[in-house]
């Protein structure tokens, strides 16, 4: 049986939080984000939040979103939901995100497209999210990435690479998401699918981005998180 839980905070800059598996009231500024109330609530921190407006992408007014989340919990969640963006208290735009986050692992929800009908710089976020223990990843092996790096290219666009391997008996398919930073801050970040990897076998992979407001000369440090592709943990 799932956590419900309603989350209303102030941001600048549109950041956005998530909160897995506790049922608290919890009040932010633009990026780091503490929690108080129950001790069931302090089980999971939500450590940082960034919303990016992305005034070079065409077809829509993007946003990317990214949410770092830790489970210090023995136990892999599932989280499902509802996040509506709200600005001078209109309701601008509603979307589901859904991620899972491994036990006492560090995670992040990510939207790197996240299209508003307007640039959204202040605003508040209202969320009502569901999380349940994640069956799936119980079986997970130990995944290890590795050997991070940046790259910009001349025009506008960017990757963050690495390599990732596990030591499981099975080959199946994982999902990267990769962030970039400066300072503390957000400034970068994207996913990507690694379709096959075998056991005990790293293989390779590019979290490429397209947008300049993702795209800075440089990073400071990069972080990367893995879950489950969509084909599971079974090959």
């Amino acid at each position: 049986m799932g956590t419900v839980l309603k989350v209303t905070l102030g941001v600048v800059l549109g950041g956005m939080v998530l909160i897995i598996g506790c049922s608290a009231l919890l009040t932010a500024g633009s990026e780091d984000v503490g929690d108080e109330g129950s001790d069931e609530a302090a089980k999971v921190k939500v450590e940082r939040t960034r919303l990016i407006y992305q005034p070079d992408q065409t077809g829509g007014r993007f946003h990317a979103a990214f949410v770092i989340v830790r489970n210090p919990s023995s136990e892999p969640v599932d989280v499902s939901g509802q996040v509506s963006v709200k600005e001078n208290g209109r309701l601008i735009k509603s979307f589901e995100p859904t991620a899972t986050i491994l036990p006492r692992s560090r995670g992040i929800l990510m939207d790197d497209a996240l299209d508003l009908p307007q640039a959204v710089r202040r605003g508040k976020l209202e969320t009502q999210l569901v999380s349940t223990r994640s069956t799936e990843a119980d079986s997970a092996p130990e995944v290890k990435i590795s050997k991070l790096r940046y790259s910009k290219d001349e025009i506008a666009s960017c990757k963050i690479s690495g390599t990732v391997a596990h030591n499981g008996k099975e080959t199946f398919e994982i999902r990267v998401n990769a962030i970039g930073y400066q300072g503390p801050r957000i400034v970068s970040g994207g996913f990507t699918f690694v379709e096959k990897v075998f056991p005990n076998s790293p293989a390779t992979f590019d979290v490429d981005i397209a947008s300049t407001a993702l795209c800075p000369d440089q990073l400071d440090r990069m972080e990367a998180f893995w879950e489950p592709g969509p084909g599971g943990l079974s090959g």
